[in-house]
């Protein structure tokens, strides 16, 4: 499984027979050398080695496969493993709130920075592909005799902050 936003360790044991065996495993173009932990006679001993996997992943079915050198002697093996789907997000803002005036223009700029609340930040932390939906009753304004439609509020995810782009949208008052 991997972990949302973060890095997954995958431990690989190889059990090889012949002395000072010169072990390594590949897994998607990457390949580590398994160091031994522990002999469990004189001539074999236990190999171990860490994949680090990172959240973005694509969730898929991939073979890992070892090889162990000894002596003019050589094995390989290969082992498959099932990375699973995640699909997660996080966002820093659990409301958001506008000046808005009948007739002006306001904006409001999200930011990569979580710690600013003010500015809305909403990350993607799994290994699938999300789509945000966004709606709006409109506003109102004081006694609610004058309210803002949805239909005049924009939203843009575009990193330049554009809302000419393909990732701008007029809102409805349903997603």
């Amino acid at each position: 499984n991997p972990v949302a936003g973060g890095k997954k360790n995958l431990t690989i044991t190889a059990k090889v027979s012949g002395n000072n065996a010169t072990v390594t495993a590949q897994l998607i173009g990457t390949t580590i050398n398994l160091q031994k932990k522990q002999d469990i006679n004189s001539t074999t001993a236990l190999y171990e080695g860490v994949f680090e996997l990172n959240f973005t992943l694509a969730p898929s079915n991939y073979t890992i496969e070892a090889n162990a050198a000894s002596q003019g002697e050589q094995a390989t093996a290969t082992v498959s493993f099932d990375w699973l789907v995640l699909t997660a997000f996080e966002l820093d803002s659990s409301a958001l709130k506008l000046n808005v005036q009948p007739g002006a223009t306001t904006t409001m700029s999200g930011d990569s920075d979580f710690s600013t609340k003010g500015k809305p930040t909403i990350r993607n932390i799994g290994n699938t592909i999300i789509n945000i939906a966004l709606a709006s009753p409109g506003f109102m304004i004081g006694n609610a005799s004058t309210k803002i439609s949805a239909a005049n509020i924009r939203a843009s995810f575009d990193s330049g902050g554009s809302f000419n782009s393909t990732l701008a949208k007029t809102l409805a008052s349903t997603l």
